[in-house]
């Protein structure tokens, strides 16, 4: 029988100037979706933020959303225009 769980893990990760993880750590979340949701945030390609326009490392917290049936992003991590 599978055990049926939800939950969201807390991710800070630290972006530098060529986009690349300098620093990533688990703020909060259960530990059983822990390995997973630091293996998403690893294997996502980022764009490192820009200040003046020069890149400039970035310090971001990411909600890592594990969700049955659906795909679940909150609404505050959507940023792009195009997204209401």
């Amino acid at each position: 029988m599978l055990a049926q769980l939800e939950g969201v893990v807390e991710v800070e990760v630290t972006i530098d100037h060529l986009g690349e993880i300098s620093i990533i750590r688990v703020l909060s979340g259960d530990p059983i979706f822990e390995q997973s949701a630091l293996q998403a945030v690893n294997s996502t390609k980022w764009i490192p933020a820009e200040q003046r326009g020069k890149s400039v490392k970035v310090k971001v917290l990411i909600p890592v959303v594990f969700k049955l049936d659906s795909l679940f992003i909150p609404r505050s991590f959507l940023w792009d225009e195009g997204i209401k």
